[in-house]
């Protein structure tokens, strides 16, 4: 099936999604991670998702937020997670990822954030790009900071379904 590659190393890509996607990224979205982390992003059904799947697309093609993207496996082509940006200010743009449970620790998600930043940055024109995680998620800090963000503020505040203390990263 036809798809939009974004980017790709010798592990991963970041693609368009397709419709043979919606079953896995239900999957995971129904996960612990995902309730615990990104409630926002559990969907209720697999219809939900493919209809959100096909929208995600409809906005990349347009370049309007939020772009959400597949990371897939490159050997396999088969999706281990998302990578998007979204609004988050005025002028300001964050990244977001998640990686299946299944896959974590491998470093999916450090390679999915340095390849979209490197992307995002030089196709979309866009200065400079944030991100936002909860302090008590270790894994994404570290991600983030792999990937060569700055941390540019600690504090506490609404999101992520949620009052948390957060991490707020830049990269240039």
């Amino acid at each position: 099936m036809e798809y939009r590659l974004i980017a790709e190393n010798d592990c991963i890509r970041i693609r368009s999604f397709i419709p043979d996607d919606a079953p896995l990224i239900f999957a995971y979205s129904q996960e612990a991670s995902t309730h615990r982390e990104l409630p926002d992003e559990v969907f209720d059904s697999l219809r939900e998702t493919q209809e959100n799947l096909h929208h995600f697309n409809q906005l990349s093609e347009a370049k309007k937020y939020p772009m959400v993207f597949c990371v897939a496996e490159k050997e396999t082509d088969q999706p281990i997670g998302h990578v998007s940006l979204s609004p988050i200010r005025k002028d300001d743009v964050e990244i977001g990822y998640a990686i299946g449970e299944a896959h974590q620790g491998k470093g999916y998600g450090k390679m999915a954030a340095m390849l979209f930043t490197a992307w995002a940055l030089g196709e979309c024109g866009l200065p400079a790009l944030y991100g936002i995680v909860k302090e008590s998620n270790p894994a994404s800090v570290r991600c983030l900071e792999k990937a060569g963000y700055e941390l540019i503020c600690r504090e506490e505040r609404n999101c992520f379904g949620g009052r948390y203390m957060i991490r707020e990263y830049r990269k240039a």
